[in-house]
């Protein structure tokens, strides 16, 4: 099992506990608001998680069944986003609006250690990332199981994930403004995925070394240089490097096994 580096391991034991307890943040999510007011509600029992996978750097555990509850916002009507990530650096898909019914089909520990929830909204047809304090965790009640051999809404999210390292071992993650990247270890040696946020685009590059905690991505004569305070973007000639692109890094992680 791994753990990101200055993560909290013990989350998947008792992060189903959280999907009955109440998230109490303190800033949202929203469109029309900046807070929120959390609720007080005895807990009740919660599914086990039966299957696992890694979004974006974090562990996700699959809600089995699905968990059926409403959208909250502190202001009645407020707009909730849909992120593609449990992140608030990931692109927005959708969004909701508080009071909205929504089914949670997976839990993460996300940005910032909080509660995130995959929900999707089946009378808006929209399905996305959610912070927990934006989540009316207090009244979620189990989906009625019916007999069928076909796979669960939650099994087939799960399905359809495409981890950037597939089955690779993730060795970091790396995000700026406009990218996400990821290093994975492979049996031929370490690849550089980069992920445009905005367009979805990446750009996947098997050539890469380290030096001094520096990966650098080499692509022709151009080169992707990412530590754990920038991105940067070259072309060379010659030995001659001719700066293109260059972004800070908001937020890095590096794991161990």
């Amino acid at each position: 099992m791994l753990w990101p580096l200055g993560g909290n391991a013990p989350w998947l034991r008792v992060g189903l506990v959280g999907l009955l307890l109440v998230a109490g943040c303190s800033s949202s999510d929203t469109i029309a608001t900046e807070a929120s007011t959390p609720t007080d509600a005895p807990p009740e029992p919660a599914a086990a998680p039966t299957l696992e996978e890694t979004i974006a750097g974090f562990r996700a555990a699959v809600i089995d069944p699905p968990r059926v509850t409403t959208l909250s916002g502190q202001t009645p009507g407020a707009k909730i986003n849909l992120r593609s990530q449990p992140t608030t650096l990931s692109p927005i898909v959708g969004s909701g609006t508080a009071g909205d019914e929504v089914r949670l089909l997976r839990l993460a520990e996300g940005e910032g250690g909080y509660s995130w929830y995959y929900a999707q909204s089946p009378a808006a047809d929209q399905e996305g990332w959610v912070r927990g304090d934006f989540v009316d965790i207090s009244n979620a009640t189990p989906v009625t199981a019916t007999p069928s051999t076909a796979p669960s809404a939650a099994q087939n999210a799960l399905a359809t994930a495409s981890p950037p390292c597939g089955s690779d071992r993730q060795e970091a993650l790396f995000e700026t403004q406009s990218y996400t990247v990821h290093l994975c270890q492979s049996a031929q040696g370490l690849r550089y995925v980069g992920t445009n946020r905005a367009t979805q685009e990446s750009v996947i590059i098997d050539d890469v070394a380290v030096n001094q905690s520096v990966y650098i991505a080499i692509d022709g004569n151009q080169q992707y240089h990412i530590s754990d305070t920038h991105l940067a973007r070259y072309e060379v000639h010659d030995g001659s490097y001719r700066p293109l692109q260059s972004e800070p890094v908001t937020r890095f992680e590096r794991f161990l096994y």
